[in-house]
Formats: structure tokens, C-alpha cells, sequence
């Protein structure tokens, strides 16, 4: 029997399908279609569709090699890299949230998502060493960020690790 993350999993899947087939034929989405991200997202489609709108998500590429990442920028001003077709984020409400089941993804990674889907945002082509610099830097930044917070957290709950 699967899990209920499992089926819920192929819920979403088949809402961002259904979006992607619509928006294929018609260069639009419907409003009933907009319905059931909201009820199947809640929330979180409200808030990557002001990201998608707001211009905050940006797909980087590379046309030597087709490579793709986006980049997106959080509420906060916080730029997070999404990997296609991944749904993973570094971001708090991920961690918080999705890491435990609570919810299938962010608002991060179902910008990306839609805006992939519909073409909606905006692009910048890059050498592949710009491509490959922009990476290491925010990888580094981003597992700087998290051990620095992971020890702030330790430190002030008295465990040092």
C-alpha cells in the first residue's frame, strides 16, 4: 500500500502535467486549473506565482552544453539554486516543512516549476565557466550559511558539536 506523501505525490505531479498539457495548447492556464494548484498547494502557488510575477526567478543557462539551473530569489532577498526536475531547496520552509512531510515542496521550487512550464522566467545565457563559478559560489555560500546557523543553534541549546 503506498504512502499517503506517495499518492499526494502523484497528485501534484499530475496537477503540474495537466498545467503543463493545458498551457501547451492554449499559452495560458485556466482559471479551474489555477483552482486546483491552490487547492492542492494551498498557499505556496499564491507565493511562487508574486515570484513568478515579481520577475524573481531567473533560469540560468549554458547553450554549449545545455546546461540548466534556476535561480531563485526569495522574499527575503535570499537567492536559492533549483535543479530541473528536483524537488529540493535549502530554504526554512523546506527544512522545516517539507523535510518532515508536512508539505510537498516550496515556494522556491513551484516557481520553477511553473515558470519552466510556461516560459516565464527570464533567462540569461552563461559560459559554461561562468555557469560552473556562479555553482561553486552559491554552493559554498549556502553550506556556509547552513553550518554557521547549525552551530548558532548547538551553541545556544548548550550542544557543542
Amino acid at each position: 500500500m503506498e504512502s499517503s506523501a506517495g499518492v499526494f505525490s502523484h497528485i501534484a505531479e499530475n496537477v503540474l502535467r495537466n498545467i503543463e498539457s493545458y498551457y501547451a495548447a492554449n499559452n495560458s492556464v485556466s482559471d479551474e486549473l489555477l483552482l486546483t494548484l491552490h487547492s492542492v498547494f494551498g498557499d505556496i502557488s499564491e507565493r511562487a506565482l508574486a515570484l513568478l510575477d515579481s520577475g524573481s526567478v531567473t533560469l540560468l543557462k549554458t547553450s554549449v552544453n545545455n546546461a540548466k539551473i534556476f535561480q531563485v530569489s526569495g522574499s527575503s532577498g535570499t537567492i536559492y539554486l533549483i535543479y530541473p526536475n528536483i524537488n529540493f531547496c535549502l530554504c526554512t520552509f523546506y527544512t522545516h516543512q517539507v523535510n518532515k512531510g508536512c508539505a510537498y515542496t516550496c515556494k522556491h521550487v513551484l516557481a520553477a516549476l511553473l515558470g519552466n512550464i510556461m516560459g516565464s522566467c527570464r533567462e540569461l545565457e552563461m559560459t559554461p565557466d561562468n555557469f560552473v563559478a556562479t555553482l561553486i559560489e552559491r554552493n559554498v555560500r549556502e553550506a556556509f550559511t547552513m553550518n554557521k546557523d547549525h552551530f548558532q543553534e548547538n551553541m545556544t541549546s548548550g550542544n557543542q558539536t
